[in-house]
């Protein structure tokens, strides 16, 4: 009996050393990013630390473009149209697909310049994704305060990947904000089309938004913009809003053809939208919120529970009717949270932005 404890002890012993073994020589897999790869930075937030100055997060990928991957391609294959209308659909298509097919990149150190300083982030995950966090003084976020946004770079031989950090205003209403059928023409109920918008055409803003979420920000309102669509979309979706809409924190899902990431992008679309609210709302107490997102899918009764689970917090739930008339479903949630908080539109310019 003693010598089966003692052999025990001896697994468990040589189990800790061999996990500390590995531990350490895991630190020898730590590259830099090479000349050939690349960083897209995702927009996080800069928000004012209660003590003094300002914490801002950064959020990124690390990837090798390459898409020599068989078994990918012929995943995407799957999702080929059968027809293109145009030169500049095969363009966008090919464009767009390629950024699903690129070798996202573990143990990848980052190394960035933000404010004059030169700074870390975490090694980057499987799934190439990596995380940080930078202290600013007051003096240090000054500059940047007129813009909104804190720039930061990487520097990776002769290329330089850029990023920013968006500034969350000590006052105002903060804005989430859906993308597709809300900010963006998608067509989200006929799959058909809305695999020809997000892959193939360009991206169109929704008629009035852009003005009306400019009007927004100059009543000193902040903006959070959360999709169910994978971060590989957000270069383009990047190119297609900087020019047109607000600064905004962006949400949207992980994603990787090749594990379980996968079956995220089919997951219940009002799920997705309350454990990725919920946070930000629980992250702003005494704040007041306005949910912004269409009748298209399930944005409705998603908003209208973080409203039940926050009445304080959520001033307004405007909804976009993004196919006609106001459905059935909408005029029962209305009568389930608070009179005048869930209201909806054709037309932006028809909403009362100036009660907020």
């Amino acid at each position: 009996m003693v010598c089966q404890e003692k052999g025990r002890l001896s697994i468990s012993r040589a189990l800790i050393l061999s996990l500390l073994v590995c531990l350490h020589c895991s630190t020898f897999l730590v590259s830099p990013v090479d000349a050939g790869e690349e960083i897209v930075f995702f927009p996080t937030e800069a928000l004012r630390d209660p003590s003094g100055g300002w914490n801002v997060t950064i959020h990124g990928n690390v990837h090798n473009p390459s898409t020599d991957s068989t078994l990918r391609k012929t995943l995407v294959d799957l999702i080929r149209p059968g027809d293109l209308d145009s030169p500049l659909e095969k363009e966008n298509y090919e464009k767009r697909v390629r950024l699903f097919l690129v070798d996202n990149l573990g143990w990848k150190l980052v190394r960035l310049r933000i404010a004059g300083r030169q700074v870390e982030m975490s090694v980057t995950g499987s799934n190439g994704h990596f995380y940080g966090s930078v202290h600013l003084s007051e003096e240090e976020v000054g500059p940047f305060r007129f813009r909104g946004v804190i720039p930061y770079e990487s520097q990776v031989a002769d290329r330089v990947f850029r990023g920013e950090s968006v500034i969350i205003s000590d006052a105002g209403p903060i804005i989430v904000s859906d993308i597709d059928d809300t900010i963006k023409i998608s067509d989200a109920r006929d799959k058909k089309e809305l695999l020809r918008n997000t892959f193939m055409r360009v991206f169109r803003a929704t008629p009035g938004m852009p003005d009306f979420y400019k009007s927004l920000r100059s009543r000193g309102s902040s903006f959070y913009f959360v999709s169910a669509s994978p971060w590989q979309l957000y270069p383009e979706l990047a190119q297609f809003a900087r020019p047109i809409y607000p600064p905004g924190v962006f949400r949207m899902k992980n994603f990787r053809l090749k594990d379980s990431d996968f079956m995220s992008l089919f997951k219940d679309p009002y799920a997705y939208k309350i454990e990725t609210i919920e946070p930000i709302v629980r992250s702003f107490p005494g704040r007041q919120f306005v949910l912004i997102g269409d009748s298209g899918e399930k944005d409705p009764e998603a908003y209208v529970e973080i409203a039940r689970r926050y009445p304080a917090s959520v001033k307004k739930i405007w909804i976009r009717m993004a196919y006609g008339e106001e459905p059935e479903r909408i005029s029962k949630l209305k009568a389930t949270i608070a009179p005048d908080t869930l209201f909806t539109f054709l037309d932006p310019s028809t909403l009362d932005s100036a009660a907020l």
